[in-house]
């Protein structure tokens, strides 16, 4: 089951819940078995036709409605300079920027290779691909992409300012993320400002903790734009 962001909900209907919605929240509630949500016939009549936007997200996130918005496509790269990366999009409808993504890459995917995903624009994720072989690589034509988002609760984004990165080398930072114990899975939030040829990947360094690790393959010491926003949920 998924939701829509509350943006999307149609205008005439944003504010408004009716029986039959307020059921299918409920019947996700129930089948994680958070059975706390009282049936509609319960709810007080002065607040049974309202739902705002901050109710609306915390219904979306607590519970994960968004997770399952999953999509692929087949891409084909050209060559990659070895210490070098490119871009590419498909299409994921239903993404936004802001949504955290866990990737899905090609179990074709050569040696050398590894990579980054962002929704870059709406309905759009980004793959940025790195070459680190030691070599020019092409990579195999029309190998398959994908990606989920919206994936885990309690979403914490953080402002982060790296210091000026060496190119071919890595900056780390580190953000609280409440909750979160190593072992556990990051979905992670790039910010949609992030230069390109920045690639990174995130992990629960500690409790509590997300370390960012951004590595810098642009063909020159790179400093990123200060206090961008990143982000992760964990499962």
């Amino acid at each position: 089951m998924s939701a829509p962001h509350y943006a999307e909900l149609p205008t005439a209907s944003r504010h408004y819940i009716d029986e039959a919605s307020w059921n299918a929240i409920k019947s996700r509630f129930d089948s994680l078995g958070q059975t706390g949500l009282p049936a509609f016939s319960a709810l007080p009549s002065t607040t049974k036709p309202y739902i705002n936007q901050p109710s609306w997200d915390a219904l979306v996130d607590e519970v994960g409605l968004l997770g399952g918005i999953s999509g692929s496509d087949v891409l084909t790269f050209s060559v990659i300079a070895d210490g070098a990366s490119q871009a590419l999009t498909f299409a994921l409808i239903g993404a936004v920027i802001g949504d955290q993504v866990i990737p899905s890459w090609p179990s074709t995917l050569e040696a050398g290779l590894f990579g980054t995903m962002r929704v870059s624009a709406a309905d759009t994720i980004e793959v940025r691909l790195a070459n680190l072989t030691g070599a020019n690589v092409t990579p195999a034509a029309g190998q398959t992409f994908g990606a989920t988002v919206g994936i885990g609760s309690g979403l914490t984004t953080a402002p982060l300012t790296f210091a000026e990165i060496p190119d071919g080398g890595i900056g780390v930072g580190t953000f609280t993320l409440p909750g979160a114990t190593v072992g556990q899975k990051v979905a992670p939030v790039w910010p949609s400002t992030l230069e390109a040829g920045l690639l990174g990947m995130m992990r629960v360094s500690a409790s509590n903790t997300i370390e960012v690790r951004l590595a810098n393959l642009t063909g020159a010491n790179m400093t990123p734009v200060a206090a961008q926003v990143f982000g992760a949920t964990v499962f």
